[in-house]
């Protein structure tokens, strides 16, 4: 179950930074085809969402499964926000992608300041060797070092999934 429930929140931001990077990359829209001229009509005998519409006429699915999903959740019970801060810290890369995504999700800047380090790569302890199935602190000290540096990251992941999960099962939250 915590599994799948990080493969959501991977998911999740993923979904919502898509767009953002895609919107970054695209190049200049070429003149917008006539909606009239196609040849269906945007209702519910042809799809699901109606709304919101684009400038060309099509639906922005992305902007529809976002309203959809997002109906309930605040910043106070997403859990995607910690999880946002926990992969943040390892990567400046990206700034204006991350607050644009706080932005989207409404989200204040990580309380978080200290920068966690990437995940050790290429030793025989590092990350490969920890992917590649069960391992202990004693046969992977390089990544039970470096887990140890996130974890008040990802504990923050884990209490707002929890706390989250809680107020789904009792009726109090988004499900």
């Amino acid at each position: 179950m915590r599994m799948i429930r990080s493969y959501v929140l991977l998911g999740v931001v993923l979904a919502c930074g898509a767009p953002i990077i895609a919107q970054d990359a695209a190049p200049a829209a070429a003149e917008a085809p006539n909606p009239a001229a196609r040849p269906f009509t945007l209702s519910k005998e042809t799809t699901y969402f109606t709304a919101p519409v684009r400038a060309d006429g099509t639906i922005d699915y992305v902007e529809a499964i976002n309203a959809q999903l997002s109906k309930g959740v605040t910043s106070e019970n997403n859990a995607a926000i910690p999880f946002l801060d926990a992969v943040e810290a390892g990567d400046r890369a990206m700034p204006g992608h991350y607050n644009r995504l706080r932005d989207i999700l409404g989200a204040p800047a990580s309380p978080l300041k200290d920068r966690v380090a990437d995940p050790p790569m290429g030793e025989t302890d590092g990350l490969d060797f920890a992917m590649h199935g069960p391992w202990t602190a004693d046969k992977a000290p390089a990544m039970a070092k470096w887990l140890e540096t996130a974890k008040p990251r990802l504990d923050r992941v884990v209490e707002r999934a929890r706390a989250t999960d809680n107020k789904s099962e009792s009726g109090q939250g988004p499900r």
